[in-house]
C-alpha cells in the first residue's frame, strides 16, 4: 500500500498524524497507567473528562509511533485495559468513552483488506494506524 493515500481501502487522504493537527500540548501530557496510579492513590474526585480526552489522545498518539505489529496490539489492549478501570471508578456525563467506535471502525478496515486480497501484517499494522489517526481526531474534537 502506497505512503501517502489510503487508496486501496477507499479512504481519505494521508496526513501525518504526529505533526499535522494534532495538538502539540499533548506532548506534556501523560497516559492512562500514571492517571490509574495518581488516581487511585488521591481519589478521583478531581477528575475530569478533559484529562481522559487528553490522555486518551496521548496513548493513542504513542501507540501510532510503534512499529513492531504484535507490540502495537498488545499496547491497544494495556490502553483499552487502562481505560476500562478508569470508567469503572468514575462516572462521566459524556456517554460512548469507550473504544466500541474505535474497534468498529478497525473492522470494517480488516473486512474491505480481506476483500482486497491484502492482509498480511504490514496491512494489518496500516488497518490499526488508520483506526488510531480517526481516534484521535474524535477525542480531540471532544477537547474542543
Amino acid at each position: 500500500m502506497e505512503d501517502t493515500t489510503y487508496s486501496n481501502l477507499g479512504l481519505k487522504q494521508k496526513t501525518n498524524p504526529i505533526h499535522s493537527g494534532i495538538s502539540s500540548d499533548l506532548d506534556q501530557e501523560y497516559g492512562l497507567a500514571t492517571i490509574i496510579d495518581e488516581y487511585s492513590k488521591n481519589g478521583w474526585d478531581n477528575f475530569s473528562e478533559q484529562k481522559l480526552f487528553k490522555a486518551l489522545s496521548f496513548e493513542f498518539k504513542a501507540l501510532l509511533e510503534i512499529e513492531n505489529l504484535k507490540e502495537l496490539v498488545q499496547d491497544l489492549v494495556q490502553v483499552d485495559h487502562h481505560l476500562h478501570l478508569i470508567l469503572d471508578n468514575i462516572q462521566f456525563s459524556t456517554k460512548d468513552l469507550g473504544l466500541e467506535a474505535f474497534y468498529q471502525n478497525l473492522s470494517t478496515l480488516f473486512i474491505r483488506m480481506a476483500l482486497e486480497e491484502e492482509v498480511n501484517s504490514d496491512s494489518m499494522k496500516r488497518a490499526i494506524e488508520i483506526a488510531l489517526e480517526e481516534e484521535i481526531y474524535t477525542w480531540q474534537e471532544r477537547l474542543q
